[in-house]
């Protein structure tokens, strides 16, 4: 049967065809490879992107890090200075009332004096408790 087939006619069809069937697979071949080449090129360029934002995120969570602590210390710094400003501004309260007690009786202290010396007294008292 191979043999009447080699000597008929269908001959030239079929080798054409098998020919055909060849270059298709050849073409496929080579276009696959191209692809696998430009594939291959893609992965290596994202991984080493991916490389570059490693780097990126963990050099972003070391100032995160270092800015978190930083704002631990800051915070710890304004309740402590609270705290003292509270302790002093009571302080001064109690001197004042402390004062106030101890010239209740004085009549230096009773008397009224001029408007000019009361506002000299409030434009130099600046940033002092005041009652």
């Amino acid at each position: 049967m191979i043999a009447k087939l080699l000597t008929s006619k269908a001959l030239p069809w079929v080798a054409g065809a098998v020919l055909a069937l060849v270059l298709a697979m050849a073409a496929a071949l080579l276009y696959l490879n191209s692809q696998n080449d430009r594939l291959s090129e893609k992965v290596g360029n994202l991984q080493q992107q991916n490389e570059q934002l490693t780097e990126t995120a963990r050099r972003l969570s070391e100032d995160y890090q270092a800015l978190q602590l930083e704002v631990e210390r800051r915070d710890e710094l304004v309740t402590r200075t609270l705290q003292e400003k509270q302790a002093i501004e009571g302080n001064a309260r109690e001197t004042i009332n402390e004062l106030r007690r101890a010239l209740e009786g004085d009549t230096c202290a009773i008397r009224p004096h001029p408007g000019a010396v009361a506002d000299s007294l409030r434009h130099n008292a600046g940033d002092r408790v005041q009652d």
